[in-house]
């Protein structure tokens, strides 16, 4: 066997094996001590290995293999302990001596690596594992996917949402609120990246759609805010030909949860959103008697001060754009 393929089984065996039930059906997993007892065992060698390859080595299916280690051992959970910690102290440190920047930093490092790959790479070995029938038990790879995510406008990699998207979609679609956030948060990030001619070769924003228009059911107020953001983006985004159908649509779910909506602070956000969609569509969106009864109701109970004071300036900024 090759220093490469050797060292890419030794990191295998490192990672958190698949969990053989679902992490929310019980907080203690034996998995979690097979891994410890793995670390202990087995990532010396990796860090000998390390030390025996030359830079020409260390190919893009090393990096991302050892980028993943990285961050897992950097996830937060009843998987994580004191070794995990020392783990990746122990691979930043020695990486930053040989490379110049920690592990955390590959991919920053374009210029030193061919950062598309490994980014490449990482999506997809984690698309591998989390998957809609497995996803929940990889529990530590839902916060490597999202280490990853969360600075990709910073690695001057071209953004496919094929290959970005879809585990966002799954945590979206989680009762679990911390996946469910973390996944909105995701996707926000990634269609922050993204230009009408990301859906050029299909309509994959119809799925993207769909699951956002679930979330807006969602009654937690941060939930909420996060679903509306990563509407209002998609609608910035989706080919012209259909932005109008889409603003309309959801337009009109918005004003009909406004009519039923109890909570001040959900109404807030969807007053907010709604002035956003008559800014971005014009009036020709708008419902006018619906939306003229809506806000007759709510200016009336913006009388009391302690819901003027969440209320009123979104109800009124609603009013002006409207009018």
């Amino acid at each position: 066997m090759t220093k490469s393929a050797n060292l890419l089984e030794v990191i295998s065996m490192c990672l958190l094996p698949k969990l053989s039930k679902n992490v929310d059906i019980s907080e203690n997993h034996v998995e979690y001590k097979i891994r410890e007892d793995t670390l202990t065992s087995q990532f010396n060698v990796i860090m000998q290995l390390l030390n025996d390859m030359n830079n020409s080595e260390m190919t893009p299916d090393i990096l991302s293999r050892l980028l993943i280690l990285n961050l897992e051992l950097q996830s937060v959970g009843p998987w994580f302990s004191e070794i995990c910690k020392k783990c990746t102290e122990k691979l930043n440190k020695d990486f930053e001596g040989s490379y110049g920047y920690k592990l955390d930093n590959l991919l920053w490092h374009g210029d030193a690596v061919n950062s598309q790959k490994i980014f490449d790479k990482c999506l997809e070995d984690l698309h591998q594992k989390l998957t809609f029938e497995d996803f929940k038990k990889y529990p530590a790879l839902h916060d490597v996917y999202y280490s990853i995510i969360q600075h990709i406008a910073e690695y001057k990699v071209d953004i496919n949402p094929l290959k970005t998207i879809p585990i966002s979609l799954l945590l979206i679609d989680d009762y679990i609120l911390s996946n469910k956030i973390k996944g909105l948060k995701s996707c926000l990030i990634i269609m922050k990246c993204l230009t009408t001619e990301s859906f050029q070769d299909g309509n994959y924003y119809e799925v993207i759609y769909g699951t956002l228009k679930k979330s807006t059911l969602d009654k937690d107020i941060d939930v909420t805010r996060l679903t509306l953001e990563c509407l209002l983006q998609l609608l910035k985004i989706i080919p012209p030909g259909v932005q109008a159908k889409k603003t309309d649509d959801i337009f009109k779910r918005g004003l009909d949860q406004l009519y039923t909506e109890a909570n001040l602070y959900r109404k807030a956000a969807l007053f907010s959103f709604t002035t956003n969609l008559i800014e971005m569509q014009g009036v020709d969106c708008v419902n006018k008697k619906l939306l003229k009864s809506i806000l007759c109701d709510n200016i009336d109970i913006c009388c009391n001060d302690a819901v003027g004071e969440i209320l009123l300036s979104d109800v009124l900024k609603v009013r002006m754009c409207g009018s």
